[in-house]
């Protein structure tokens, strides 16, 4: 059991640069719910708690409801579980860490895309890690000082090779593929970088591009029309279609009425 002191000193590895991050946290103990709120609202302090659910059908309508950026959920629950859940959201737009007694179901959770799987009793150190991790996908760092965009325009595509040098306006979209980027061409041609697509979010702020989903950032200037919708889609003009997802739609569509789009 950890003192107050080692709790305290163990917060200090959570990443302070997260800010309101929606979490829903689901799991059908009570005191294990009620402890990991607690932990999170100690010692990562940006993480918005919205709200908890005792099983996977109370979480759907949560998630409908809430529109979480991250779910702290556990797997073995009565009807439908954990592993359940998430397979209803094919293409989710939050992140998702399971927090579980049973480490056999671990190999499942991560080819369904978690970001990590805690162990019951919640480890204060490996909650920090859980933390990070979300915190680099959803608010990810300030790459100000590394050499990837110059002054005239260009990005400097980071792969395993080295750099290659394109312009950012001939970047139609980014999709994202884990920890890796497809930066998809106006040309039909597509890179990949070993950069996650967060990176590139933040290093295309000051250009035309708009994080439509949790998969895709676009470039306005290549948007040709668009649906609105629970499923909206860009139609870009290449041809290709990208996602728009429930809610970043109010602010594309806010974008696009403020004249980001030519």
């Amino acid at each position: 059991m950890l003192t107050q002191q080692e709790r305290r000193s163990s917060s200090s590895l959570i990443l302070e640069s997260m800010k309101n991050i929606r979490t829903l946290v689901v799991d059908d103990e009570p005191h294990s719910a009620e402890m990991l709120c607690g932990y999170l609202k100690e010692y990562a302090t940006n993480i918005d708690v919205v709200a908890s659910a005792s099983s996977a059908e109370e979480a759907t309508e949560l998630i409908i409801k809430h529109r979480p950026e991250l779910l702290f959920l556990d797997i073995s629950m009565p009807g439908e579980d954990g592993l359940d859940l998430v397979r209803k959201f094919p293409n989710p737009d939050f992140e998702f860490v399971y927090v579980t007694a049973h480490q056999s179901y671990a190999v499942k959770a991560f080819e369904l895309g978690a970001v990590h799987y805690l162990l019951k009793p919640i480890d204060l150190v490996q909650l920090s890690v859980a933390v990070q991790r979300v915190a680099e996908r959803i608010r990810p760092a300030d790459p100000r000082g590394v050499y990837s965009q110059s002054p005239d325009g260009k990005l400097a595509v980071a792969s395993t090779s080295g750099h290659q040098l394109v312009n950012v306006s001939e970047i139609e979209y980014l999709k994202s593929e884990g920890s890796y980027t497809d930066i998809v061409l106006a040309n039909g041609n597509s890179l990949t970088s070993s950069k996650n697509i967060g990176f590139y979010e933040h290093l295309l702020r000051n250009y035309k591009f708009y994080r439509s989903h949790r998969q895709y950032l676009i470039n306005l200037n290549s948007v040709k029309s668009f649906t609105k919708g629970k499923s909206g889609y860009a139609e870009l003009a290449s041809g290709a279609s990208v996602q728009i997802s429930f809610s970043r739609m109010a602010g594309f569509v806010d974008a696009v009425e403020n004249g980001l789009m030519h």
